[in-house]
């Protein structure tokens, strides 16, 4: 063991990876459907719709809170976290459907209904503050935890709708409230969190917690892009808007088609625009690694809001099969990040795999051809489980290029993937709401082979030495500098 952690003390870690995977699990289910509720905006014209890019825009920031609170266990900013959307679930039912523009919505409820998307935010950033503060031996089971939860989101809700069947909607109106799956994954989530937080609480007494490095730029970087990428939005639909309708009010096949390429683009580049942003600070902050991780985040979030095309009601056998290939890829990425890492670049590998499945999704392939039904669900999250589970061990873990412990560095993948899924979602609602009409969009799969081939690039720049400065005469500072540069080229795994 490292660090000055006993043997003996590692299996605690056990309960943190029950903990991070069913943050992982929440944070998909409440979180990611903000993204596609905002872009429902570009079909159904409704200014109430707005509230759900807002509310996406609070959870991107709040999960980079967390990042500032090095001397605060990680676990216990999660517990609290869960704790506000174990709240306002009490208050208001379904809080994540409340921004569909059924009704009109009280101030109070919406303001519970923001609340519940920080506290979202909170929890998974909290969850990667207590990746940062465990010892690094133990570090990677959590990060893998966390990606499991992430990636098998579909599979879970499954087996939690099976094992709670949801009331007929042509039944008797139940006096009470009953369990909703929802309701029983947060309390999973909750008291997985709370053990964790105490059993860290009671190690920390006598084995001091690994300090984990405070950024405020981390903070300043997710929300310049949040508000950009917000105000983008914004401007972008209002553009759309006044290109769509007539001075009558009225919309025409004429108009849409004019102006649907620009609403294509535009969100093709706001989601490259951010993306960028972050992955410049992260290699400011973080060297190649770092930039790496935002980078993989930012192409895979596009294809965790297309989902899995899985059965929502009760599992199948092809659920089965995605639950054993996605367990397996996620475990077998973070055993490659762990002991594998400089023989290719497998969060290149495990994106090109899911980005080539996305297209079997559309509802074209999937009409024509029964049999992707499964195989493209099982292609995609092998894909995103190798990729995942790869970067995160990559991000977590210690490098030449990164000290331990580095929390500011580990919250900007997750806003990436929440900015470029938000940004990136009215091209996949159109698609869904096109439906067999329309064949399959190849923009989430292009903007998924781009990240791939960054990544491949980044790869072959992180183990390339870096170059020695020339020397001069006189110069003894210069030749400390040439020595320094030697000696961090010695280093330099490979």
């Amino acid at each position: 063991m490292d660090e000055g952690v006993p043997a003996r003390a590692a299996w605690p870690d056990v309960v943190g990876v029950v903990a991070a995977a069913s943050i992982g699990v929440l944070f998909a289910v409440r979180g990611l459907p903000l993204a596609l509720i905002s872009a429902v905006d570009d079909l159904v014209p409704d200014p109430s719709l707005a509230r759900a890019a807002y509310a996406a825009a609070l959870l991107t920031v709040a999960v980079a809170v967390p990042g500032l609170l090095s001397r605060v266990s990680g676990w216990l900013v999660a517990a609290v976290g869960l704790l506000v959307v174990l709240v306002g679930d009490l208050v208001v039912a379904d809080a994540t459907v409340t921004l569909l523009p059924e009704r009109s919505r009280p101030v109070s409820e919406l303001v519970v209904v923001f609340a519940v998307s920080a506290g979202v935010g909170l929890a998974l950033g909290g969850s990667l503050l207590a990746v940062a503060q465990t010892p690094r031996s133990t570090r990677w089971w959590l990060g893998a935890g966390l990606v499991g939860g992430l990636v098998l989101h579909p599979v879970s809700s499954a087996l939690f709708r099976a094992f709670l069947p949801e009331p007929a909607p042509y039944g008797p109106v139940p006096t009470a409230r009953t369990l909703q799956p929802a309701d029983l994954q947060l309390w999973i989530a909750v008291a997985a969190t709370v053990v964790a937080a105490a059993v860290t609480f009671r190690r920390a007494s006598g084995v001091p917690a690994v300090p984990a490095r405070p950024r405020v730029g981390a903070l300043v970087a997710v929300t310049g892009a949040t508000v950009l990428l917000t105000v983008g939005l914004a401007v972008r639909l209002r553009i759309v808007d006044g290109f769509r309708y007539s001075p009558d009010g009225l919309a025409g096949p004429r108009r849409e088609r004019a102006v649907e390429p620009f609403a294509h683009f535009s969100a093709v580049a706001l989601a490259v625009v951010v993306a960028l942003l972050l992955a410049a600070y992260a290699y400011r902050a973080g060297r190649a690694r770092a930039a790496r991780w935002v980078v993989l985040c930012a192409a895979a979030g596009p294809i965790m809001v297309i989902g899995f095309r899985l059965d929502v009601i009760s599992p199948t056998p092809g659920s089965a099969l995605v639950l054993v290939f996605g367990l397996v890829a996620v475990v077998g990425g973070a055993l490659v990040g762990r002991h594998a890492e400089d023989l290719a670049p497998w969060d290149a590998v495990g994106l090109v795999v899911a980005a080539v499945a996305t297209p079997l999704t559309s509802a074209v392939v999937r009409a024509e051809f029964p049999s992707v039904r499964t195989v493209g669900p099982v292609l995609i999250v092998v894909g995103l489980g190798l990729a995942l589970g790869y970067g995160i061990v990559q991000a977590v873990l210690p490098g030449v290029d990164r000290p331990a412990g580095d929390a500011g560095v580990f919250v900007l993948g997750p806003a990436a993937l929440v900015l470029t899924a938000t940004a990136l979602a009215p091209v996949v609602v159109r698609l869904e709401y096109d439906g067999p009409s329309q064949g399959p969009s190849f923009t989430v799969p292009v903007f998924a082979a781009v990240g791939a081939l960054l990544l491949v690039l980044l790869f072959g720049f992180a183990w390339c030495p870096p170059s020695s400065p020339r020397p001069h005469r006189g110069g003894g500072r210069t030749r400390r500098a040439v020595g320094r540069a030697r000696r961090a080229a010695h280093h330099v795994p490979v």
